[in-house]
């Protein structure tokens, strides 16, 4: 009877196990995908509910309160208490909320700086997790009209990825058997050998370091150095050698089934075991947008083993984010009520005066019979003889300012520019010379109780200076921007071609590539070829005055649009000195907290001011302020209660304190 060593026995059931092993891996990987394949499952995605607070500078902070005092319009108190309801339905003082997750469809987030942070969690059912697959998925994000796929997250389990190194090792290993060398193939020895015997000439060369063309060798020895070498070049090898060459691609196709990708993905992760779900907290920035109200996203994703799909998820329910901004809240009525530059005039103040002064194509003459030249400058001598019989004023300068339009080259524009100021300074300095020696003989003379006679004194000699702007590109922007019969595709090709640094090319470009150029040259361009009066005025009295002027603002309509166009930085420069509603949502967007407070603090409060004193106090983590500015404006405007639930900032404080309540007569 044969029996079998104890040796073999080990031998044997080693080979057994290493047999049944991956049979049974297998057979359970098998039944895995049969399951989430019949139950068709998916990949969540869901929702975080965070509680954020923003402050505006890293040393500012103030204590969180568990309880808030609200004093009424009528003077009654009110304490609100933080609060959360126990597992008896009981309601608690609780001092910090965790960050949770929901299952909720929507949220809402807030704009800061035109930019919106989409925070969602990313949850992979432990079921969906194998050590030898590759989970892959990718957000897609809806926002308007377009649909953008988000970089994608890779879970690799821990058998698939040493699949993936193995390969590259293989590959590695068939890149080292080529010889790149192309010397290793020459047999040198025997080379060197039949030189020195046969031609010792050419064998010399080997420690001479004179370069000798491949012509003038062939010529002096009968043989080229290339027929030399190729005679003693193992030419089996070296076609072996640049078949594997060739072989290079499809051996790194036969190798590695399953690259490894790191570029433009967010994540790339190996999972040791499938234990538990694996989540993962996805935040995706994007830039706001004009009429941006919502984004929404959704979730696809794939199964790959051994580099092959063996399973495609469903899409995921879309999730949408509501995008709460603060340029919603803009005093839209601004824009349609006409204001007028009122100029506050405290020592030295400019109030300016625009005259339409016309002058021959490239000429700088000034010539009162063209258009209305003499009733413009007229215009100005009333102004004049207005502040010099003033006495409230006395002008200390005047300043004549000339611009040109882009027609032409810009070198000549500048001289043109310059001696039209120039000549326009001598006119109006003779002007007011004659001005005030006349009101010096209307005055007359004086006698008084003594017999002493006294002339009228002549006004404070004023002094008038000429600046001059080569091409007026500035007025030709707002004129640009303002006309309504030039489309919008037209007004985005006109501001890529006066973006160009070089003033003479924009107007090149502006010829070549806007249809509607001709019209701009004819109808706007006249209009930059104006005079600028500034009046220097100083004030006799020491309290501060105003000074209305004729001037249509038009300026502070085109901040308010920058707030609209979500152009923050532009918004607040322009509308910092009126620092009024308007300029505090400017800052709130920019998240300049300190400076949006300072400006709505200044205000008559209403229920819109009040608000954005709430959205500025939350921030600056002063809940106390905060709810009683936000239940403010909900007494005054029941509206602002619907808005608080929507805005983020808002509705934090809501859950906080459980403001809006029915219950306890809140709104």
């Amino acid at each position: 009877m044969n029996t079998i060593s104890p040796k073999k026995k080990i031998f044997f059931a080693a080979a057994v196990a290493a047999f049944l092993v991956p049979a049974l891996f297998s057979c359970s990987t098998q039944r895995k995908l049969s399951y989430i394949t019949e139950n068709e499952m998916g990949i969540n995605v869901l929702l975080t509910d965070r509680e954020i607070t923003v402050v505006d500078t890293a040393s500012f902070e103030l204590p969180k309160p568990d309880s808030i005092r609200y004093v009424d319009e009528d003077g009654s108190v009110m304490y609100l208490m933080r609060n959360e309801k126990d597992e008896n339905g009981l309601e608690s003082v609780h001092d910090v909320l965790q960050a949770s997750y929901v299952t909720a469809t929507f949220k809402n987030v807030a704009e800061r700086h035109g930019k919106v942070d989409l925070e969602f969690k990313v949850v992979v059912p432990a079921k969906m997790q194998d050590s030898k697959w590759q989970v892959r998925f990718c957000p897609d994000l809806y926002v308007l009209e377009d649909s953008i796929r988000l970089d994608p997250v890779i879970i690799t389990g821990k058998e698939y990825r040493k699949a993936q190194l193995k390969g590259y090792q293989h590959y590695e290993k068939f890149v080292d058997s080529i010889i790149s060398d192309t010397t290793k193939f020459v047999n040198v020895d025997q080379l060197e050998i039949f030189l020195r015997r046969y031609i010792p000439e050419i064998y010399a060369f080997k420690t001479d370091s004179t370069e000798v063309s491949d012509e003038k060798f062939a010529s002096a020895y009968g043989v080229t150095a290339r027929d030399a070498l190729e005679h003693y070049t193992n030419r089996a090898a070296k076609a072996r050698n640049e078949r594997r060459k060739a072989r290079m691609q499809k051996m790194y196709a036969k190798y590695v089934k399953a690259p490894i990708v790191t570029e433009g993905i967010r994540l790339d992760t190996v999972i040791v075991s499938s234990d538990g779900d694996f989540e993962y907290n996805y935040v995706q920035t994007i830039n706001a947008r004009p009429k941006l109200k919502k984004a929404y996203v959704a979730l696809t994703g794939e199964v790959y083993e051994q580099g092959k799909m063996i399973y495609e998820t469903p899409q995921s329910k879309k999730i949408e984010f509501i995008i709460s901004s603060v340029s919603d809240l803009i005093d839209e009525e601004s824009l349609n009520s006409k204001r007028f530059v009122r100029r506050m005039v405290e020592r030295q103040v400019g109030v300016n005066a625009n005259c339409n002064i016309v002058f021959a194509a490239g000429k700088a003459e000034l010539d009162l019979s063209m258009g209305r030249n003499a009733e413009e400058l007229a215009k100005v001598r009333g102004y004049v003889t207005d502040v010099l019989s003033n006495g409230s004023f006395t002008l200390d300068s005047l300043v004549v300012t000339s611009s040109a339009s882009p027609d032409g080259s810009y070198a000549i524009n500048t001289k043109v520019s310059r001696l039209r100021a120039e000549n326009l300074r001598r006119h109006v300095d003779r002007m007011a010379r004659e001005l005030s020696d006349s009101l010096v003989r209307a005055g007359g003379f004086s006698v008084d109780e003594q017999g002493s006679i006294s002339k009228h004194q002549a006004p404070r000699r004023m002094i008038v200076l000429s600046r001059s702007l080569s091409e007026n590109w500035g007025l030709l922007d707002e004129l640009v921007s303002r006309d309504s019969t030039i489309s919008a595709a037209e007004r985005e090709i006109y501001f890529s071609c006066s973006s160009a640094p070089d003033p003479d090319q924009r107007e090149r470009r502006m010829a070549a590539e806007m249809k509607s150029f001709r019209y701009v040259k004819d109808r706007l361009y006249p209009k930059l070829r104006n005079v600028t009066f500034s009046f220097h005025l100083k004030s006799t009295a020491r309290k501060r005055e105003f000074v209305d002027t004729e001037e249509i603002d038009t300026l502070y309509a085109t901040g308010v649009r920058a707030i609209q166009d979500r152009d923050y930085e532009k918004a607040a420069s322009i509308l910092a000195p009126y620092a009024d509603y308007n300029t505090a949502v400017a800052y709130l967007a920019l998240d300049r907290n300190i400076s949006a407070q300072a400006v709505l603090s200044s205000l008559e409060p209403n229920a819109d001011v009040n608000y954005l004193l709430a959205i500025a106090y939350s921030r600056l983590g002063d809940d106390q302020k905060a709810v009683q500015c936000y239940l403010d404006a909900c007494r005054e405007d029941h509206s602002k209660v619907f808005r608080g639930n929507k805005d983020p900032e808002i509705s934090v404080l809501i859950r906080r304190y459980g403001l809006n309540s029915q219950d306890d007569g809140q709104f």
